[in-house]
């Protein structure tokens, strides 16, 4: 659908093209006509050209509104590992759109549905996968790629993604997909350095608290008699 959409948007483009450079053409021999050029038979021949290019451009136009009619709202889900790998499997069916083709999980949106619900729901119907924890890239309306069959999921590094032939709608985030992943991971790193740096400093603060130096003289203070002790003492002698 995707495909046939661009055909059309790039037909509609060409056919408008044609037409400015023919209307310039016109104003070109107009101008010839002042220097008293007979060339009304030219002029009314390029005219004829561009009605016909016209009346494609409209057919065009209609086309393009009813492609346009059926944009939609739909997710693709990225599965990163804490290896900071991303799944994808390739595209095997060649009667679908972007046949052999790489993507990812994703599908399109149901009624009131959230994008974290749909997400959700699209992974699991396809790798069978739980999600506890999303993050949102990038927010875009377009056509929905056809459903196919797919080989195995497979993981590769972040760093290879972009070398591998991504379906149009990976292709066109693709950086922005690999700075998000990139800025979690720091996040990630930054939040575990600050955490490994209290608990140090929780760990100091105790050990200081339960070790106790005693002095020699502490050690002998401590451990002579209260004088209540001694005159109870005395008082038993005495006895």
């Amino acid at each position: 659908m995707e495909v046939q959409y661009n055909n059309f948007k790039r037909e509609f483009t060409t056919i408008s093209d044609y037409i400015n450079e023919y209307e310039f053409f016109i104003q070109t021999l107009n101008k010839m006509r002042t220097y008293k050029f007979s060339i009304d038979q030219l002029i009314n021949q390029v005219n004829s050209y561009i009605e016909v290019n016209k009346n494609l451009q409209d057919q065009l136009k209609q086309n393009i509104q009813i492609y346009e009619k059926d944009v939609r709202e739909f997710t693709i889900c990225i599965l990163v590992n804490n290896k900071k790998q991303i799944f994808i499997s390739r595209r095997n069916n060649s009667t679908k759109d972007f046949y052999s083709k790489y993507q990812v999980s994703g599908g399109g949106k149901k009624n009131n549905e959230s994008y974290e619900q749909y997400a959700k729901r699209e992974t699991k119907e396809e790798t069978n996968v739980d999600i506890y924890e999303l993050d949102l890239v990038t927010v875009h309306q377009g056509f929905r790629v056809e459903a196919s069959n797919n080989d195995e999921w497979f993981s590769v590094e972040l760093k290879n993604f972009g070398k591998y032939d991504l379906t149009d709608s990976l292709k066109g985030f693709k950086s922005v997909i690999v700075e998000k992943i990139n800025s979690k991971f720091r996040s990630i790193k930054s939040k575990d350095r600050k955490k490994n740096t209290k608990k140090r400093k929780i760990e100091q603060v105790y050990e200081s608290d339960h070790s106790v130096v005693h002095s020699e003289d502490e050690i002998e203070i401590s451990n002579r008699p209260s004088e209540e002790e001694i005159l109870d003492n005395i008082s038993k002698l005495v006895d």
